[in-house]
């Protein structure tokens, strides 16, 4: 048999795609970004980002003409985690949000599709870096103008946008502090400042992970600074250590640590107001009555105020949809939009094992670099469930551009990652997304 065979039914397998295959593969990311904002009536009211069907669609769109393909493994997890969520009501005997758990379904429904073919994968990490780099120089004249113009013109998508058409029961316009007459920047398009310092962190990780280009780095730490959320400098804090270990930069390790100390010192000296705003919003968690904790804490005290004593509960949930009339009669402020909380509230620690199998199944299928999963799950934990924006994130660089069985087991690629089967071919597709 000719050894020339296998190369040209890889040459047919993987044709130059076309400009339909181009769209569907950004629009992960336009999700994550420039749309994420926007909403369609009434769901806008109910806090529903137009995300949620958009990507829903595309994927539908996607199999229909053979730019996505179903990738059989995930499929499978898909189908068993839906078929317990739905068994864990049926078991409790009581009534539930079946809106609320259809919404669910369809929000997972773009996880069981990969692209086809699969697209030259660090010329999909180099375009999501330069949507982050747009995004930064955005937020960064966002916040300045503001001090000149007022925020009228600053923040143009929350004044002059009708309502309707604007996703709500979000917090866009973030004061720097209370009382304060100026903005914390959120990138003019990001929902809030802190999808926007998360969008730039994961960035941050993606550079890191293939050029580490200074003047880059430093414009998307400058960006995250300006939107003083502290969830951004969480992820930095969790994955650049791991990433300069991983690659045997002490120099850098020992530098970057120096650096942060001697920040710390200045701002303690000089007691710059922006300063003291910004660490204080880095501090957070830690209080009872900021969004942080609420968001990322007080769902621990909701379960052992109302769940862990009944079995049943704990086992099986108070039901799809039960979560926000529980978190008004908590002793502490609790988020519960937050990932955790609301699937082990609803779903019970059953259902919440079913969901999270079914995330770790599509995670390691995938063969994306490992600590680019890691920020990725980080962001997860620090978002809501139905707040798509992580979601995207994970369509966009870890499950529609890379698959496992695309993949030659063994070898070591680029990132980190073993390459496609058709890395070294001649012929081998050059598709990005839009530029």
């Amino acid at each position: 048999m000719s050894l020339a065979a296998p190369a040209q039914t890889l040459a047919a397998e993987h044709a130059a795609p076309d400009r339909l295959w181009r769209w569907i593969g950004a629009m992960p990311v336009m999700g994550a970004s420039f749309v994420s904002k926007l909403a369609l009536p009434p769901l806008g009211a109910m806090g529903v980002s137009i995300v949620i069907p958009l990507l829903s669609a595309v994927s539908a769109l996607g199999l229909v003409t053979g730019r996505l393909v179903v990738d059989v493994p995930r499929c499978i997890a898909y189908a068993l985690a839906m078929a317990t969520l739905w068994g864990s009501q049926a078991l409790r005997g009581e009534s539930f949000s079946v809106l609320s758990l259809l919404m669910l379904m369809v929000l997972h429904f773009p996880y069981i599709v990969r692209l086809d073919p699969l697209p030259d994968y660090r010329r999909v990490l180099d375009w999501f870096v330069k949507v982050a780099l747009v995004l930064a120089v955005c937020g960064i004249v966002q916040f300045g103008l503001q001090f000149v113009v007022g925020p009228t013109l600053a923040f143009p998508i929350e004044k002059l946008f009708p309502a309707e058409l604007k996703v709500a029961m979000f917090n866009p316009l973030a004061y720097l502090e209370y009382g304060s007459p100026y903005f914390r920047a959120n990138g003019i398009f990001m929902l809030e400042p802190s999808f926007f310092s998360q969008f730039l962190a994961v960035a941050v990780v993606v550079e890191l992970l293939m050029r580490m280009r200074w003047r880059v780095l430093a414009l998307l730490v400058a960006a995250i600074l300006v939107s003083y959320s502290g969830t951004g400098l969480v992820l930095i804090a969790a994955c650049v250590p791991l990433i300069l270990l991983a690659r045997g930069r002490w120099d850098l390790l020992v530098g970057g640590g120096a650096a942060v100390v001697l920040a710390l010192s200045v701002a303690s000296a000089t007691g710059g107001e922006f300063v003291r705003v910004f660490f204080a919003r880095a501090n957070e968690f830690s209080a009872p009555g900021s969004s942080g904790f609420a968001r990322f804490i007080g769902g621990f005290y909701l379960f052992e105020q109302f769940q862990w004593q009944d079995p049943m509960r704990t086992l099986f949930g108070f039901g799809a949809g039960s979560v926000d009339g529980y978190t008004r009669e908590a002793n502490l402020p609790v988020s519960g939009t937050n990932i955790l909380f609301k699937m082990v509230f609803e779903f019970g620690l059953v259902g919440a094992a079913a969901y999270f199998g079914f995330l770790a199944c599509c995670f390691t299928r995938s063969q994306a670099p490992r600590l680019l999963k890691f920020v990725l799950v980080l962001t997860y934990a620090l978002g809501g469930i139905y707040i798509p924006f992580s979601h995207a994130l994970v369509f966009a660089l870890v499950l529609w551009p890379v698959a496992g069985d695309a993949l030659q087991e063994g070898e070591e690629g680029p990132l980190g990652a073993p390459p496609p089967a058709w890395a070294d071919a001649d012929d081998a597709p050059r598709g990005g997304v839009p530029a």
